[in-house]
């Protein structure tokens, strides 16, 4: 099955590669990257290996960082040695700092060029390779996933199931997503968005890399935490996806104030709003950056289920301390703990079933909700 996974992949990824050299070739302005871009069409066509372009770029474009600090270097110098000079070398000498100028100017353009370059490749490769490398996947890990001997005993227990964060919103009404790194959290997480979660699901990610959250909007990229004085928005610019730039601070806050509005509108009987999903990427690190934002997010975990508004945290701590909430009996309620990886067969031991803590021991991604087994959705 990896041969054939890797044979897929490698086709997927030079089909992309081809594409995006053809796009970039008439779309770039600079020369130099033009040449590239034709190049590197040429080059997936007949390597079979695009991967080795991807290096190929960040060299070249390493190459034209140092190019361009050498011929600043020399334009700096051949000024200073024209002081020197008689009125026609130095004329002469003049022109040719001019030229290594420009040459430097160049090859800065071509070098941050390069960059949309490398993020557009990220792109096209996952929106050309993810769905058929996902269904490959899903057929190699499900073996992994429910064992042929634990069928017995998952007939005998009872899963959690997904649909009553739609059906019964009062007991499901925010997520508390808890796993280690390689859990499964924003997998789960689009699992929900895309298959079980009605309305609009938004993402805040200040750890957000090329492929993560594909179909998503998703703001406060690079680690874009803001501040206590950000300002929030109009949510409705956030949810058609023209607010611009919006820190997580900035987002939190319009989310807030998005469920003021509503229950304004709650109180005259108008409750045709749309539902929204919004879902905190790395809480716990927004948090310790922002510390100001629990405020305003204990106010949504309380209060924004009535109006439409789900909260779904992404955290690698399941403690009370943790978000804050020791002690806050109506947030705790209305927060539901899902639990994967070692949070969930850890917990497990809490409920006094030996058939559910075995099968969930038996499980490659193991998933609790609440005090609940459950399968991904």
């Amino acid at each position: 099955m990896k041969s054939t996974i890797d044979a897929r992949y490698s086709a997927l990824i030079n089909q992309a590669a081809r594409q995006l050299g053809a796009e970039l070739a008439v779309a770039l302005d600079t020369q130099v990257v033009k040449e590239l871009s034709r190049h590197w069409a040429e080059d997936a066509a007949q390597s079979g290996d695009a991967r080795s372009l991807a290096a190929y770029l960040v060299a070249w474009r390493q190459r034209a960082i140092t190019n361009a600090a050498v011929s600043i270097v020399a334009a700096f110098g051949a000024l200073g040695v024209a002081t020197y000079l008689p009125p026609v070398p130095r004329l002469v000498v003049s022109l040719a700092s001019t030229a290594f100028y420009d040459l430097a100017a160049r090859q800065r353009k071509s070098a941050k060029e390069i960059l949309p370059v490398a993020s557009g490749l990220a792109k096209v490769q996952a929106a050309k390779s993810a769905q058929s490398l996902a269904l490959l996947w899903e057929k190699r890990q499900q073996p992994a996933l429910i064992p042929p001997q634990s069928e017995e005993v998952k007939s005998a227990l009872k899963f959690f199931d997904w649909q009553q964060f739609e059906t019964n919103p009062d007991k499901y009404a925010h997520l508390a997503i808890v796993g280690g790194s390689g859990d499964g959290k924003s997998y789960l997480t689009r699992q929900l968005g895309g298959k079980v979660f009605s309305g609009k699901t938004i993402v805040c990610a200040p750890h957000w890399e090329p492929g993560d959250w594909e179909g998503f909007p998703v703001y406060s990229k690079g680690r874009d935490f803001g501040t206590a004085e950000d300002e929030p928005v109009d949510f409705e610019d956030i949810i058609e996806g023209v607010a611009g730039k919006v820190s997580a601070a900035c987002l939190i806050k319009s989310a807030y104030e998005e469920m003021d509005r509503r229950y304004k509108l709650f109180e005259l009987g108008i409750k045709d709003y749309p539902m929204i999903n919004l879902v905190l990427d790395e809480l716990l690190a927004t948090l310790s950056e922002v510390p100001e934002l629990i405020t305003p997010l204990k106010k949504l975990w309380r209060e924004a289920r009535k109006v439409r508004i789900r909260i779904v945290s992404l955290i690698q701590d399941d403690s009370a301390e943790a978000l804050k909430i020791k002690g806050e009996s109506l947030v705790r309620k209305n927060l539901r703990y899902v639990r994967l990886g070692e949070f969930a067969t850890s917990y497990v031991k809490q409920i006094d079933d030996a058939q559910a803590q075995e099968w969930l021991a038996s499980q490659k991604y193991p998933i609790m909700v609440g005090k609940e087994l459950a399968v991904l959705p």
